[in-house]
């Protein structure tokens, strides 16, 4: 029986690099030394910190990249509209509710930034208290995380709805009406 948990053990469990037979042992005797102890606690805080801070490096680097990514397709748009606005501006439109709603937009897309950063900010205080000895309080680090990256989702969400319901109706009226000046 304890052949068949030894091998379950390690299949189950392979990137955990405790001593299965320490542990059953330990398991078995009614006393444990105190070195045994601190032994398999600072091999779990260790294995914990290691995945951990792989698990943050690869949100990271994703989470840059979205990033990145969204901010030069935002800019994009900005610099479209800004060139229509200017170009319907010349011909005697008036933009200004247009160029407000993207002004708006635009603060929009900056809180996203600030949110997102503030994310991986949150992210890499969870790598930080997880990797230290005494990491009771990593938890509710953690649900800080998911409140955060839950305002960057809302955020995003938000910058979405309110191209498409208000921005790009503005531009249409804009252009009627420009249409119908001329």
């Amino acid at each position: 029986m304890i052949f068949s948990l030894l091998i379950s053990a390690s299949v189950l469990v392979p990137s955990v690099n405790i001593n299965v037979t320490q542990r059953i042992n330990a398991q078995n005797s009614s006393t444990l030394s105190q070195t045994t102890r601190t032994e398999i606690k600072s091999t779990i805080v260790e294995n914990r910190c290691e995945r951990v801070t792989d698990r943050v490096n690869n949100h990271t680097r994703a989470g840059e990249n979205v990033k990145d990514r969204r901010a030069r397709i935002h800019q994009g748009v900005i610099n479209r509209l800004e060139a229509l606005f200017t170009k319907l501006d010349e011909k005697g439109c008036d933009t200004a509710n247009a160029t407000a709603n993207l002004d708006t937009w635009e603060s929009m897309i900056d809180g996203y930034q600030d949110n997102f950063n503030a994310w991986l900010d949150a992210l890499h205080e969870v790598q930080n208290k997880v990797c230290q000895e005494n990491a009771a309080d990593y938890r509710a680090s953690l649900q800080a995380v998911h409140e955060k990256r839950k305002l960057v989702q809302d955020k995003k969400r938000e910058i979405s709805q309110y191209y498409i319901n208000t921005l790009k109706p503005s531009i249409r009226q804009l252009r009627t009406s420009c249409k119908e000046t001329e």
